[in-house]
């Protein structure tokens, strides 16, 4: 289901949210302003916004291109201004220093336990039956108990 909005100038924009889709089979799009689509006057924009959907807490991304870092408040405006982006593929948030860390490509790693820290990696393939591999350093040794 979509809902309609119009601007004065006559354009207008569908919204498609979650619960509310049908599985798409084909997409149509048309205009009922004379002749717009013959003519060349009718254009479509598909914007598409990354899903965070790996989420790594207490963690900083490794690898990947860093594109952009700014400081927010909270890792939602983090994850809100890198969907604003191009190409942004995963954020890396600090809570300890509200820095906000954008990257263009998918990081290779995620570091050992850093509290506070956040990886947050978009989703990059439709095929729900995909998986994200990344590398993990290994524990650190363990102490032999006390004798």
């Amino acid at each position: 289901r979509a809902t309609e909005e119009r601007s004065e100038r006559k354009s207008g924009v569908y919204t498609i949210r979650g619960a509310d889709t049908l599985p798409v089979t084909k997409m149509w799009f048309g205009s009922r302003e004379g002749d717009d689509c013959s003519n060349g006057q009718m254009k479509a924009v598909l914007k598409i916004r990354p899903l965070f959907q790996y989420k790594f807490p207490d963690r900083k991304c490794v690898g990947g291109t860093l594109d952009v870092e700014k400081d927010e408040d909270t890792i939602k405006e983090c994850r809100k201004r890198a969907k604003r982006r191009r190409n942004s593929l995963a954020v890396q948030y600090d809570d300890n220093t509200g820095k906000c860390s954008i990257f263009s490509t998918v990081p290779t790693g995620i570091s050992s336990i850093v509290a506070g820290s956040s990886c947050e990696i978009a989703t990059t393939s439709c095929d729900p039956s995909a998986t994200l591999s990344l590398s993990e350093p290994p524990p650190p040794p363990t102490r032999p108990p006390p004798t």
